[in-house]
């Protein structure tokens, strides 16, 4: 049996070993980047590199509610068998420019931080942080801007953000504490927009054996429909092409060990999950539970001995654009974990059945985001305010409110979480779950009153809720 000691000393190894081979990795693009400036400069052209552009692919950690941003396709990998959430590609990086940003890490709070600023890099290694190299390149054409925001009240990890998306800036920086920082580099309008590496890891588990991008999309034309990059792509193949026996593969059929395999270590059946379920908190209150496990939904009944039964889903789900946390707040873009009792539906549509009270949204129906008594409310104003004008939102043809931060209302801790239809381009959502139309048709009408919703990142955390 290992002491304590030898433990440290063989992670503190791993993690050496795991530095160095990541400077190589830095090394050998550095390199490989100066060589393509020399090239350029000597022979006036760019095509020295297999590609103009690298893909920048945006990876989460619900833990710590960092950002991290890569154009190594290595380490996406590594970070999702890992716990990591892909996000898809953040923005397009030009290959090679003048202007190069680093990458820094302090070892002492687990933070990474990305700037062009060669003087703010010194300072912070002179601090203590470790060089990780050029991450990539800004553009020296500044054609899209990438904002920089700081959160005062954040984590060290989760305290910057950086976005292409000036509407998410504007929320982030007029509407919160989070300072703007200007403008941090710049990226290009993607030459080609076809994807070079497409993830095959999710959940920790590598789907390449049953899984090609290209060949699934092209199989099945509505995944092209519902799915705009790699991320969602294969997380559609996971919680639905899999259930459904789609072949996501040349010559792998879904009838084949290895398709069978991944199926039940993906799906491992509903028992457990009933049995979570039992345990917690949420299954004293209601005979019924909307659950969502990451990007899964499904709808449980309690049957009159207490057993819990899924009589809907699993559905494929999107949620807030940077994820589930437990610290929700007015504008982060982050879907609440909890429970909360499912309120009622509603829509812009005719009423398509609901098992639940139905509310009719009219042209001047509003949900409040004023900071007085109205917050988090449903509004009738003949006069704008501030908050969601709810005839004006597409996705909110069919929806269902939930009672989060109702009860006791908190001014700033969020407002307007819903279960609606998806986007027409993006099942991302600012905070709400998004389902398909017709799902979202079929839920409305299963629900009943007294219904509750339990939004979780993984299943190890539904029966503390």
């Amino acid at each position: 049996m290992k002491t304590e000691k030898e433990g440290q000393m063989q992670e503190r190894q791993m993690r050496e070993g795991q530095m160095q081979e990541r400077q190589m990795h830095i090394m050998f693009a550095t390199l490989l980047a100066a060589a393509a400036a020399v090239l350029v400069v000597l022979f006036g052209y760019r095509n020295v590199l297999a590609a103009d552009s690298v893909d920048m692919y945006r990876m989460y950690n619900s833990e710590s509610g960092e950002h991290l941003y890569t154009a190594d396709y290595h380490e996406r990998d590594v970070l999702m068998m890992h716990g990591w959430d892909y996000e898809g590609i953040g923005w397009t990086a030009p290959a090679v420019s003048s202007t190069p940003v680093y990458r820094v890490f302090n070892p002492k709070d687990g933070m990474h931080l990305y700037t062009k600023d060669s003087n703010e890099r010194s300072e912070l290694l002179k601090q203590g942080w470790n060089d990780e190299g050029i991450a990539f390149y800004s553009d020296d054409g500044k054609s899209i801007p990438m904002y920089r925001e700081f959160n005062p009240a954040g984590n060290a990890a989760s305290s910057h953000n950086f976005t292409a998306d000036a509407h998410e800036n504007d929320v982030l920086t007029k509407e919160h504490s989070w300072r703007y920082e200007g403008i941090a580099w710049y990226g290009i309008t993607d030459p080609d927009p076809s994807i070079t590496h497409p993830v095959t890891v999710y959940r920790g588990m590598d789907f390449s054996p049953v899984y090609d991008y290209s060949f699934y999309r092209s199989a099945y034309p509505e995944v092209q429909k519902s799915c705009h990059d790699d991320a969602e792509t294969l997380r559609y193949f996971v919680m639905v092409g899999l259930r459904n026996g789609q072949q996501g593969k040349q010559g792998v059929p879904a009838d084949s060990s290895v398709y069978q395999t991944l199926y039940s270590q993906a799906h491992p059946g509903s028992q457990r999950i009933a049995e979570l379920l039992r345990k917690s908190e949420t299954a004293k209150k209601t005979d019924q539970i909307i659950l969502v496990v990451d990007h899964s939904l499904s709808l449980w009944n309690k049957d009159a001995f207490g057993y819990w039964d899924m009589v809907q889903g699993e559905w494929y789900c999107g949620y807030g654009s940077h994820g589930l946390s437990v610290e929700h707040t007015e504008g982060d873009y982050r879907t609440p974990i909890g429970s909360f009792p499912a309120l009622f539906a509603f829509g812009s549509a005719a009423n398509p059945g609901s098992g639940m009270t139905w509310r009719q949204i009219t042209p001047n129906s509003y949900w409040s985001a004023e900071m007085n008594g109205r917050y988090n409310t449903w509004v009738e104003s003949a006069s704008p305010i501030r908050g969601e004008h709810l005839s004006t939102i597409y996705q909110y043809e069919y929806a269902i409110a939930t009672g989060f931060n109702t009860n006791p209302v908190k001014l700033g801790g969020g407002s307007a979480i819903f279960i609606h239809v998806k986007g027409r381009n993006s099942w991302n959502t600012a905070g709400c779950v998004s389902l398909s139309r017709d799902n979202m048709i079929s839920l409305i009408r299963s629900c009943h009153d007294g219904a509750y919703c339990l939004f979780t990142a993984n299943e190890g955390q539904i029966a503390a809720y």
